[in-house]
């Protein structure tokens, strides 16, 4: 809210799995400012009782990021875990291009470990998901980004990403206790008893600068409760298509999915013969002739292609001839 209020936008990208960051669009804050929700693949987003843009996750630009007061995925936004944070990684990737800005974006994630889960989806190893989140935080000033960060546990983010923390908020601790490199806090500052047993609303404060604080958040009405349905009470509705089918492995060969599907269909309607589809997809002629009648047959008797809707293809409602499609 501070950020906000100096002019930054608000990019929240993780959350709880009940949708907690859709409580902003019950804030004051959003009134009569620019809201845009990102969606995954599949995912229809109405809203009922407030004004905003919905966006494919793989669309959003760095234009977007300038314009936009407040950018939030949310967990019920997408079909499942794992294509959230793919795309959440496409996200990432898009603020690592921002060479240049005049905004400052605040970038939320209430679970540090999330934003390394999505990196995974988008490296190849563990070792390039340290490196690249290392240097992710070594460079977001010169990203224009801030970044907030939430962890149940401090130790569960690298030592060397803690090293370039800020500012720290400690709250209360239970029986796990402070790590080894904070325990001079118990001796001098703080007392043991208050860092174990803080109410939800304090928190200890310690800047890389040296300076110590205690404190306590006011409380938001608008914040979402343990048992609310969030997606209901901001009015939006949300209608989930079916995930799309990946090709299955059958021993001798792979099975076509969705996504292949699709580029038969395009190919074809582009004007591509068999011989040259055979050459970019590695199909037999029968095989490609097999899914172009299928979807044709699909269009005529339900008005629809399952594979093209659920991938979003251009040609899901339309019979396709070679070099051309038709109603």
């Amino acid at each position: 809210m501070k950020h906000f209020e100096k002019g930054a936008s608000i990019l929240d990208v993780f959350g709880s799995v009940d949708g907690e960051g859709l409580a902003w669009l019950r804030s004051d804050l959003v009134k009569n400012k620019e809201i845009c929700l990102l969606r995954g693949e599949n995912v229809d987003i109405v809203s009922k009782e407030i004004s905003l843009d919905v966006k494919l996750v793989d669309n959003l630009t760095l234009k977007d990021v300038e314009r936009y007061d407040f950018i939030i995925s949310a967990r019920p936004l997408y079909l499942n875990r794992s294509h959230e944070y793919f795309g959440i990684g496409q996200i990432i990737n898009l603020l690592y291009k921002r060479l240049h800005w005049n905004r400052l974006v605040c970038l939320l994630a209430r679970e540090a470990s999330s934003l390394w889960y999505s990196r995974v989806k988008v490296s190849e190893t563990q070792t390039d998901t340290k490196s690249e989140s290392l240097y992710m935080f070594k460079e977001m000033r010169h990203l224009g980004v801030s970044l907030a960060l939430d962890s149940l546990r401090l130790l569960s983010i690298d030592v060397e990403l803690r090293a370039h923390i800020d500012y720290l908020f400690i709250k209360a601790q239970g029986i796990t206790g402070l790590p080894a490199d904070l325990t001079f806090l118990y001796y001098n500052y703080f007392n043991p008893f208050f860092l174990q047993k803080m109410k939800p609303y304090e928190f200890a404060l310690v800047c890389s600068t040296g300076e110590l604080a205690a404190g306590h958040f006011p409380y938001h009405e608008w914040h979402k409760l343990p048992k609310e349905n969030i997606v209901a009470k901001v009015g939006l509705k949300i209608e989930y298509g079916r995930e799309i089918e990946q090709p299955k492995d059958m021993g001798t060969y792979k099975s076509v999915g969705d996504s292949e599907h699709m580029q038969i269909i395009l190919l074809y309607a582009e004007g591509n013969g068999y011989a040259k589809m055979h050459e970019k997809l590695n199909r037999s002629n029968k095989t490609l002739s097999d899914h172009i009648h299928k979807h044709n047959n699909s269009v005529i008797r339900s008005g629809f292609c399952a594979p093209c809707r659920r991938g979003g293809g251009k040609y899901s409602g339309k019979i396709i001839k070679k070099g051309c499609s038709i109603q």
